[in-house]
């Protein structure tokens, strides 16, 4: 799940990448957009309904693919590892991350 730090936005993300090295060392793939799902994540049904009432309670929205595709304004600059620009979307404006 993403959560939006600068409204109360979030999305659930089907699962992804990771790696592992004999040593400990690894590294998760940081969300894309083509990882925003509005289906249940397969035998997680329980636990996105567990979530899905957290957020309710919380007043945290989930958003699907649909919304989070759309274009974001033209010219927009956002400084994000999830984006490949020139042409942002809303998901790069809402789910901004730079590592």
């Amino acid at each position: 799940m993403a959560l939006c730090r600068l409204a109360p936005i979030a999305c659930i993300l089907s699962p992804g990448e990771r790696s592992h090295h004999p040593a400990g060392r690894g590294y998760h793939s940081l969300p894309t957009l083509d990882a925003v799902t509005e289906m249940v994540i397969p035998r997680g049904e329980e636990g996105c309904e567990q979530i899905s009432r957290v957020l309710d309670r919380h007043g945290i929205t989930l958003v699907g693919p649909r919304l989070l595709s759309r274009p974001a304004l033209p010219h927009l600059k956002i400084d994000t590892n999830l984006g490949d620009g020139p042409r942002y979307s809303i998901f790069d404006v809402w789910f901004h991350w730079m590592d």
